[in-house]
């Protein structure tokens, strides 16, 4: 058996493609409430085998099993995901398995739909005593919060503080919160980032689990909703520049809009609109550089330029796995703006995670201990190959649908 995990936030799972767990599994009352008092015992994977579909989820009869992790981890959060089909998990299986019939494949889906750095580190501690031959690590967005201190995270467990501090954060008779929240640390939140994500790869040496690293795809050009962007808590004040910039750009006059932009005090939101400027103008470079600055500053739960280019760094500097899907996406637009295959801010459709997924299986392939284990023949069937052999037709009904039927 050849045991490999995934892990990361809702990309790594493969949503929209999955199937969800009601909340009242994990003993919630909502996907917002706290923990129903009544509930005691933490859901276990007992709770989660009564979930219809995850009877044939295979555990390999080892003393840990992952799937109590996400149960766990729900109780914290407000629920959880399982994977069907149409995900890089679901099309990883499928590649190894048509590929290498005659050798026991796992690939166990341990990803969590909006889990950031800090989760996956600690889903990392217990996953690395599940005895897999490697660890897939896809994390970057979500990156929206900074770690609290060992107090508020004591604080935190008290309920009366929640209360208190959620209430104090309502606005008041003036209209202004007692306790307002405060726009995110960027800089803070980057150097978490490449913390947490070294921590990883630390934690899995340790236990001597193969680790590899992965970049996330990035809707370079999303632009959210006002809702979105407030809860965020990100600058989004359109000053007189950016004004009057976007009034020369729509008249068609993008120099002079340019100039106009680049005097903003919010450079980050400016950048916006002057990549679509040098997009007007054909100069295709110049605008990708513009869309990264705003993507980089005003990020909406994406991942940033920044964390990729620093697991590309990290993963050379310790001679570790790099499965670059980000690059994938990119190399898949014509343009290089990575727009092909989003549905939103930063999941795609089913066509995207395929063509992530052959890279993954590619590096998978090439792996020594892979080699060892399965040996090297055959090809990697074909997409209509894969979906005529496990009957997921459903995919080909349409291109983006809301939500894809799952299976195990």
């Amino acid at each position: 058996t050849f045991r490999i995990f995934i892990t990361g936030g809702s990309v790594a799972r493969g949503a929209p493609y999955s199937v969800h767990i009601p909340m009242t599994v994990f003993g919630m009352r909502s996907s917002h409430a706290l923990p129903d008092p009544a509930f005691k015992a933490p859901p276990a994977a007992a709770k989660l085998a009564d979930v219809p579909g995850l009877a044939g989820v295979p555990r390999g009869g080892r003393e840990h099993d992952p799937y109590s992790i996400l149960g766990e981890h729900a109780t914290r959060s407000g629920g959880a995901t399982m994977p069907g089909f149409g995900g890089i998990p679901s099309w990883l299986h499928a590649m190894l398995e048509m590929r290498y019939p005659d050798k026991k494949i796992e690939v166990i889906n341990v990803a969590h739909e909006g889990a950031n750095s800090l989760d996956v580190r600690e889903f990392i501690k217990v996953l690395v005593s599940c005895e897999p031959d490697l660890i897939i690590v896809a994390s970057g967005n979500n990156e929206g919060f900074l770690e609290p201190s060992w107090l508020k995270s004591l604080m935190s467990d008290w309920i009366v503080y929640r209360l208190l501090s959620e209430a104090l954060m309502q606005p008041g008779e003036d209209g202004r919160p007692v306790l307002p929240k405060r726009p995110p640390d960027m800089a803070g939140l980057l150097q978490q980032y490449k913390r947490n994500i070294r921590q990883i790869v630390a934690i899995s040496r340790e236990a001597g689990v193969p680790v590899a690293l992965a970049t996330l795809p990035i809707r370079l050009k999303y632009r959210g909703t006002p809702d979105v962007m407030q809860m965020f808590l990100l600058n989004l004040k359109e000053d007189r520049w950016i004004k009057e910039g976007k009034a020369r750009q729509q008249q068609g006059n993008c120099e002079e809009a340019l100039k106009l932009l680049t005097k903003s005090d919010n450079p980050a939101l400016a950048a916006f609109f002057m990549g679509q400027c040098y997009e007007q103008l054909g100069q295709l470079d110049q605008a990708r550089e513009q869309y990264r600055r705003y993507t980089e500053g005003l990020p909406l739960g994406r991942s940033r330029p920044s964390h990729n280019a620093f697991v590309r760094e990290l993963a050379k500097e310790e001679g570790l796995v790099l499965m670059d899907l980000a690059k994938v996406i990119q190399e898949a637009d014509p343009d290089g703006f990575s727009e092909a295959h989003f549905r939103d801010h930063c999941h795609l459709d089913w066509q995207g995670y395929y063509l992530m997924s052959r890279e993954v299986a590619r590096q998978v392939a090439g792996l020594e201990a892979f080699r060892k284990a399965a040996g090297d023949k055959g090809r990697f069937p074909a997409k209509d190959e894969i979906i005529e052999r496990y009957g997921w037709q459903a995919l080909l009904k349409k291109s983006r649908p809301k939500r894809c039927p799952g299976n195990f």
